[in-house]
């Protein structure tokens, strides 16, 4: 049986500390092959990718999924030559297409010049300040959040149905979809009061596991007392080992519950 993981850093593995995310926790309750696509800072539309790649090249049994925040973007990266081939999927990410959070693009400030920025990788990315502030003055004319969560919205959704007519289980958690992560980048008005909208995903309830990874940063609270004081901090997955272990647990108790793997029991 094989298990397949795909999301954004929440999801992903430590590089420098593999093996205790909740994706590796859950094959090795079932004894299962597995493989993590979970990419940091990534879109959607690349969680759509890493879904289409999985199906490719490891064709798995199960496929847990959890969303990521909408106000993240895709383009194509300047100092490349290479046209974008969509059938490279994941293979073109870092070498002609770069997916990352308006946060982390404008460092959550966008007075920032481009030499200010913590990421140092996005002066490759935008090649030069002028092209960064172009694509500043872009986001602050015509980038919408709320239409860009309903086009990833659809991106996800086309995957969920496609997983469902090849007849795959899967464990899909909207997680940080609905966060309004940076909605406040363009007024820095925090107390303004921006609503979820919240999306309804046309999937069996047996798909649909409400609680999502990023839902656990609250055992970091009641181990440590915050966030900030847990092994979380400097981990690319944002989390403690215990914040896995106890997701990991929902997923399987979601998984037993709808049966979701042969011979599991409840």
């Amino acid at each position: 049986m094989r298990i397949a993981v795909c999301g954004c850093s929440w999801s992903s593995r430590d590089p420098h500390q593999p093996n205790f995310e909740f994706g590796q926790v859950v094959a090795d309750y079932y004894g299962a092959e597995y493989k993590n696509y979970a990419v940091p800072g990534c879109s959607n539309f690349v969680i759509a990718l890493q879904i289409e790649q999985s199906l490719i090249d490891f064709d798995p049994d199960l496929v847990i999924i959890n969303a990521t925040t909408v106000t993240r973007d895709d383009f194509k990266i300047i100092s490349s030559d290479t046209r974008y081939d969509h059938t490279k999927l994941l293979n073109s990410l870092g070498d002609t297409l770069y997916s990352n959070s308006m946060g982390s693009m404008f460092d959550d400030d966008l007075r920032k010049s481009l030499d200010d920025i913590y990421d140092k990788n996005l002066s490759q990315v935008f090649a030069s300040q002028s092209k960064h502030d172009l694509y500043k003055k872009w986001f602050l004319t015509f980038y919408d959040a709320d239409i860009n969560k309903h086009k990833q919205y659809y991106q996800l959704q086309c995957m969920l149905y496609k997983l469902q007519s090849m007849q795959k289980s899967v464990v899909f958690s909207a997680n940080t979809f609905e966060w309004t992560e940076s909605y406040d980048l363009k007024t820095h008005d925090e107390s303004k009061n921006f609503a979820d909208t919240k999306h309804v995903w046309d999937i069996p309830d047996k798909f649909m596991l409400r609680r999502g990874i990023s839902d656990t940063l609250d055992i970091s609270d009641q181990i440590y007392g915050s966030w900030e004081n847990s092994p979380g901090t400097i981990m690319s997955n944002h989390l403690a080992p215990a914040c896995h272990q106890d997701y990991a647990s929902h997923v399987i108790n979601h998984i037993n519950r709808y049966k979701l793997i042969n011979n599991t029991v409840i």
